[in-house]
Order: C-alpha cells, then structure tokens, then sequence
C-alpha cells in the first residue's frame, strides 16, 4: 500500500461509525460495474453456515475491542 493510500486509510479509519459507514459505500458505488460485487453460492453458504453457529451458540462471539487488545498485545504496532 502506497504511504498516501495508508495515511488515508488511517484518517478514514479515525471517522466516526457513520462516517466511515457512508465512506465504504460511497467507495463501492464507486467501482466499475465489472466488478463482480456478488457472493458464489458457496460464500452464501458458508455466511449462512457461521450465522446460523452464531445464532445457536455454537460459537462464543467476543467483542471486537477484546480481540483487537488481544492482538495488539501479540503484534505490536510498529
């Protein structure tokens, strides 16, 4: 990634939630209509697979703010 391109990665990430949610479809609904924006019917499966643990409690969800700590702590930034 080109310092440019990560520096404004970096103010992009510092927006508030909306802020940053607007961004990503402005982004999107930026792209050329070649590219292919549709999930296969595998990633559909597999999205409704994970929803469906999620939802039954197979699988135990942590809050982002734990994970990203978490790994924070493993990789320090540089």
């Amino acid at each position: 990634m080109a310092s440019d391109t990560a520096a404004l990665l970096r103010q992009a990430l510092a927006l508030p939630d909306g802020e940053r949610e607007d961004l990503a479809m402005e982004l999107l609904a930026s792209l050329p209509e070649s590219v292919d924006n549709e999930l296969s019917d595998e990633w559909v499966g597999e999205v409704e697979r994970r929803i469906e643990q999620v939802e039954s409690g197979a699988v135990v969800c942590e809050e982002w703010d734990v994970v990203e700590q978490r790994l924070l702590a493993k990789f320090p930034r540089a």
